[in-house]
C-alpha cells in the first residue's frame, strides 16, 4: 500500500470497463476489487447480500437523503465502506469527496480504517491509492476519503460528493446539518445516514428521531428511509422481531451471542434500542 507524503500511484484507470450501473455495478465492484477486511468472510472478495444490494438502490436516481435504520452488528460499516470506495473510483465525478463524520474523531476513523484495510487488501486498489491517517486520496481522479469528528465547525466549507453521516443517533444537530449542508455545491451530491436509533438521552440532541418519523411519513423520493424493526408490542424475546431487526442474523450477526445479551443482562430498553 503507497502511503504518506512521499507516497506515488498509478494513475491508469481500474482495469475494468463495467456494463452494469448502479447497485449492479456495486456488487461487481465489490467481487473484482473488495476484499473483506474481518469477521465473517474475511480475507475473500466481498460479496454482498441481496438486501444490502436493496440498501444501496436507495441511493440511486433522484435520492438527496437516505437513512438506514438496523441493529448493532449487521456490517454496516463494512458496506458503506466499500461504497465510498466504489464512489471514489467508480462515480466518474472529478475530484469526487467522501465525507465520513461520526461523533467523534475515533468514531469517524473506524470507518476509513476499514475502507483503507480494504485497499490494503486489493492490489488493484493499493496501487492507485494513498492513504494517510485521516484520508485516502486518489490521485488519478484527485478524489478523497475524508474522516471528521461530529463538529459543526470542522465539516464547515467542506464540499461532500457523498456525504455519510456514521452512527447518526449519536450525532448533534448542528453536525448533522453542516454535513448535509455541504453537499449543496453539487447537483449529483447525496447524504446517508446510517444507525440504530438514539438513546432516550440523545433524542433531542440528534436529528435522527425527527428524520425517522419524517421518512415514514414523506412520499417524496428524495428522501428514502429504510427501517429494520420488531414490533414494540412483542415481548422482547420474539424471534420474528428478532429476525425482522438483523437481516444479517445467522450470517454477518451470530445468533447466540445475540441472544446471549437478553435481560436481564441488560435493561430491556437498551436492549430493544440496539437489537430489536
Amino acid at each position: 500500500m503507497k502511503a504518506g507524503p512521499k507516497g506515488s500511484a498509478d494513475l491508469s484507470p481500474l482495469p475494468w470497463a463495467p456494463r452494469k450501473r448502479g447497485s449492479d455495478q456495486f456488487a461487481e465492484f465489490c467481487r473484482r476489487f473488495v476484499v473483506t477486511p474481518k469477521g465473517h468472510g474475511a480475507r475473500q472478495a466481498f460479496r454482498p447480500r441481496d438486501w444490502q444490494l436493496d440498501l444501496v438502490r436507495t441511493l440511486e436516481g433522484d435520492t438527496q437523503i437516505a437513512l438506514w435504520v438496523l441493529g448493532r452488528g449487521n456490517g454496516k460499516s463494512t458496506l458503506v465502506a466499500a461504497i465510498a470506495l466504489w464512489h471514489v473510483f467508480m462515480s466518474g465525478i472529478e475530484g469526487a469527496r467522501v465525507v465520513i463524520v461520526a461523533q467523534d474523531e475515533r468514531s469517524a476513523t473506524r470507518m476509513l480504517n476499514t475502507a483503507a484495510r480494504m485497499v490494503e487488501l486489493s492490489e488493484e486498489l493499493s496501487s492507485r491509492c494513498l492513504v494517510y491517517k485521516d484520508k485516502i486520496v486518489v490521485p488519478a481522479s484527485d478524489s478523497t476519503i475524508v474522516a471528521l469528528p461530529g463538529e459543526a465547525a470542522r465539516i464547515e466549507g467542506e464540499d461532500a460528493s457523498l456525504a455519510v453521516a456514521d452512527e447518526i443517533g449519536f450525532m448533534r444537530r448542528d453536525a448533522f446539518e453542516s454535513l448535509l449542508l455541504s453537499t449543496g455545491k453539487r447537483p449529483e451530491s447525496k447524504l446517508l445516514a446510517i444507525g440504530t436509533p438514539s438513546p432516550p438521552s440523545w433524542r433531542e440532541a440528534s436529528p435522527m428521531l425527527d428524520l425517522v418519523l419524517e421518512g415514514r411519513a414523506t412520499t417524496d423520493t428524495k428522501f428514502r428511509l429504510v427501517e429494520f424493526g420488531g414490533d414494540v408490542s412483542h415481548e422482547v424475546h420474539c424471534e420474528h422481531c428478532l429476525e425482522a431487526a438483523n437481516p444479517g442474523l445467522g450470517d454477518l450477526l451470530n445468533r447466540d451471542t445475540v441472544l446471549a445479551g437478553l435481560p436481564p443482562r441488560t435493561r430491556e430498553s437498551e436492549y430493544r434500542r440496539a437489537r430489536l
